[in-house]
């Protein structure tokens, strides 16, 4: 249920930026389901330096409905500085972060909630056999994932095989304890925040779930991507650096 009281359970987070297209849909759906669902749900939806209606539509479901909040930010703080800004609102013991293309179901959450009966921090996978893709991003762009995947798994991360997915799942204390020594703000922040997530003890895991691909992204495959393989190699040389004694973790970097 959507909460009304101020008793939150689940809080969902919502990083848009130049949404208008497509924000609006993927609310009714995320509505739809947690009026139907027994824990009470709160949704975040972060907007920042938006020059679109984005704002605007958000801010008229948040006047009829009051279990979802806006949050501003009038410069451009990239999807990880937009989630935790997100973050810091959030009142749920559990929190969720879903991308605004509606990309991923909203009925798919309590299958990602079930895991972290078991774990601190659940990834809606796509790279899973079991997942359900109804339809695919365009071959370059799957292409350059799969390499940036190579390259986090073979530098970072080898037990996760879907870093990148905007469908995550964490109990709260592991996100209080985490998100401060994350320093990224762009989409290498996925991979900040379950390397640093591992690095604290926090247990992850991969649940498969139904991803279809929505038109209308603003992620450039060649330029995007080779930033942020630059960023993943600048972020292993520092990790590298921090566990030889040689620099401080992050504590908290905005």
């Amino acid at each position: 249920m959507l909460s009304l009281n101020g008793e939150v359970e689940v809080s969902v987070v919502i990083p848009a930026y130049n949404e208008e297209k497509r924000i609006g849909f993927f609310l009714d759906n995320l509505i739809n389901f947690a009026r139907e669902s027994s824990p009470s749900y709160e949704i975040l939806v972060v907007t920042d330096g938006c020059t679109d209606a984005t704002e605007e539509i958000v801010r008229k479901y948040s006047e009829a409905v009051p279990a979802i909040r806006l949050i501003t930010f009038p410069k451009r703080l990239g999807k990880g500085g937009a989630l935790k800004l997100g973050f810091r609102h959030c009142r749920g013991s559990l929190l969720v972060y879903m991308d605004a293309d509606g990309g991923y179901d909203p009925k798919e959450i309590p299958r990602v909630l079930q895991v972290l009966d078991n774990a601190d921090c659940a990834v809606g996978s796509r790279a899973l056999r079991e997942a359900f893709l109804i339809s695919l991003p365009p071959m370059k762009r799957r292409i350059a994932g799969y390499l940036f995947m190579r390259l986090v798994n073979f530098l970072l991360l080898r037990d996760i095989r879907d870093t990148q997915a905007g469908f995550k799942a964490f109990k709260r204390k592991a996100i209080e304890k985490i998100a401060p020594q994350v320093s990224a703000k762009s989409f290498d922040f996925d991979v900040q925040l379950l390397v640093r997530a591992k690095e604290n003890g926090f247990k992850l895991a991969e649940v498969p779930v139904t991803y279809r691909f929505v038109e209308g992204s603003k992620v450039n495959t060649l330029k995007d991507g080779s930033l942020m393989g630059l960023y993943v190699l600048k972020f292993w040389l520092r990790f590298a650096l921090e566990r030889l004694g040689i620099c401080k973790t992050p504590s908290n970097e905005e």
